[in-house]
């Protein structure tokens, strides 16, 4: 009898003692981007990239489930080669003086495999006060604790997804600048303590 009740306690415990720990993380603003890119004329790929991400995240390297991610990005950190374009992007394209934000909340993140390498992270992004679904194809980067963090432990991560602007009525100009919109994300988060 001892022997079935060691055994079936030692089978709760093997997917508790795998899973690694879940961490609290600060989106780490000095190596974190968006990057995004838009067919203009059908010449080219228009390219910018916002310079600033606020937010946090919650990761069990183990447990992917149980993974939350909340971050705030100032459309006025835009950043692209021409002051005049800039502006008329933020004020005409972007409506952002009427909603000077997009917001994304997470609701899933679902691995591809049992090797927690990449994954979907499915969320809600809200861009010029319309909130949509969005799914983004996620890899893990890896995570290690270093000097240049006092010892803290960084984590990152790498995203992709597209989506259409008009979604978030933003169709300004569709026969000239793209509806869809490819966008890379750049993500380092910094370790907080409990």
């Amino acid at each position: 009898m001892k022997q079935h009740v060691g055994l079936l306690l030692l089978l709760i415990a093997l997917p508790v003692a795998g899973r690694a720990q879940t961490r609290d993380y600060r989106i780490d603003p000095d190596h974190s981007r968006v990057l995004f890119r838009i067919d203009h004329l059908g010449l080219s790929s228009s390219l910018g990239t916002f310079a600033k991400l606020d937010g946090e995240f919650r990761f069990d390297e183990g447990y992917w489930k149980s993974a939350h991610v909340e971050v705030s990005i100032p459309l006025d950190s835009l950043n692209l080669s021409d002051a005049d374009w800039r502006r008329k992007v933020l004020e005409d394209y972007l409506k952002a003086g009427e909603h000077p934000d997009a917001r994304f909340e997470s609701t899933m993140l679902v691995p591809d495999d049992g090797r927690m390498k990449t994954g979907r992270l499915s969320g809600q992004l809200t861009l010029n006060g319309v909130t949509r679904p969005v799914e983004l194809q996620l890899r893990f980067n890896g995570s290690n604790k270093g000097i240049y963090t006092k010892l803290r432990r960084k984590t990152g991560f790498s995203a992709t997804t597209t989506i259409r602007r008009s979604d978030f009525g933003l169709d300004k100009q569709l026969d000239l600048v793209g509806d869809e919109v490819r966008i890379d994300i750049e993500v380092e988060g910094i370790e907080q303590k409990r």
